[in-house]
Parts: C-alpha cells; sequence; structure tokens
C-alpha cells in the first residue's frame, strides 16, 4: 500500500513531457500567426507594388508627344516595372491590367492599374487565414497632359 502510494506520489509530479505538451497546445497557433505575417506581407507588397506602377508609368508618359505615343509610353514602362517585380505581380498583363487614359478636356493623363491578387501563387496557402473579399487591388496616378 505504501509502495503504491509512492509510486502514484511520483507519477503525479513527474514534469518528463511536459514541453512538449506545451509545444503540441502552442505551436499551432505560433505557426498560423507567422503564416498570416507572411501572407499579408505579400498583400502589401503588392498593394505597393501596383501604385508603383502606376505612378512610374504615369511619370514616364509625360515624355510623349501626341496622346497615343503617351499611352504606348506608359504601357512600355508598366511591363517594365512588372516584369521587374516577378512572381509579385505575375498576374498581370501590361495590354489589359494597365490602363492610360489621356483626358484633353483638364489636360491630365491617368493610369489605372488593377491586379487581381488571386493570381498570386501565395495566394492559394490563404485559405486558412481571414483574407480580404475584394482581391482586386488598384492604383491610380494622374499626371498633367504634356507640359503645356
Amino acid at each position: 500500500m505504501i509502495r503504491n502510494l509512492l509510486l502514484k506520489n511520483r507519477f503525479v509530479h513527474c514534469e518528463k513531457g511536459m514541453a512538449a505538451l506545451e509545444f503540441v497546445l502552442i505551436a499551432p497557433a505560433l505557426l498560423l500567426l507567422i503564416f498570416a505575417v507572411v501572407f499579408y506581407s505579400f498583400y502589401f507588397s503588392a498593394f505597393l507594388a501596383v501604385r508603383q506602377v502606376a505612378s512610374d508609368s504615369a511619370r514616364a508618359a509625360v515624355a510623349g508627344l501626341s496622346i497615343e505615343e503617351r499611352e504606348d509610353l506608359a504601357r512600355n514602362r508598366a511591363k517594365i516595372i512588372i516584369d521587374a517585380y516577378g512572381n509579385l505581380l505575375s498576374g498581370i498583363d501590361p495590354n489589359a491590367g494597365v490602363t492610360p487614359v489621356a483626358n484633353t478636356d483638364d489636360g491630365t493623363l491617368s493610369v489605372t492599374v488593377e491586379y487581381d491578387f488571386a493570381k498570386n501563387p501565395i495566394y492559394r496557402y490563404g485559405g486558412i487565414l481571414p483574407i480580404p473579399d475584394d482581391t482586386v487591388i488598384k492604383g491610380r496616378s494622374v499626371v498633367p497632359n504634356g507640359s503645356y
């Protein structure tokens, strides 16, 4: 009886395996937090990249002499920047996703860039995270239409 009591007391106070148990309880939340940071850093990087493409394309278009030349300059500059970003902006087609529009009424050129973040390779791994409903990221920049 005393021996059984000593063995029972020994198992109650045994702390072997406590670190493993704590790890099992904490690890899923920690891994989810780390993955959320990585996922949203890609999302915000894409957001900033789209705005950068719009502003740089609009600035490049200022050098054109005609409306058609300005639109071509904007699309060409957008293609260069999109290619430089690589996989981060892999789903943007410079001919469809970049829309330069010259407005002769107020003398401005507007460049709009749209990117569907659902085409990003990391998006398919975001199923366990609360992701934004609207996955289309838009950037717009307006510059004077020429130097007049």
